[in-house]
């Protein structure tokens, strides 16, 4: 998968953790609570970068991705709240 994806507005968004894009990591709470002894700081970062989630905001339409890349459909969705609906 490629390190760029056009978001559904057309706004070019970047998804490699360490481009400065504000790309974020989601990790799950028993990925923090296993004993990570005999790790080295190194090992530890990459072990949690492996298991969790990448996170994108479109800065242009706030669609947030959330990329799941050992999925088969890796790219989830949502869309912001609009308390203007209905009227």
């Amino acid at each position: 998968m490629s390190s760029r994806f056009l978001c559904e507005c057309g706004q070019r968004i970047d998804k490699n953790l360490f481009s400065g894009n504000q790309v974020k990591l989601l990790i799950a709470e028993e990925d923090f609570d296993r004993d990570f002894a005999g790790l080295s700081a190194e090992e530890l970062v990459q072990e949690l970068i492996m298991k969790s989630l990448t996170v994108v905001n479109c800065q242009s339409c706030s669609r947030l991705y959330v990329l799941d890349e050992s999925e088969q459909n890796p790219v989830r969705v949502f869309l912001p709240e609009r308390h203007d609906r209905g009227k």
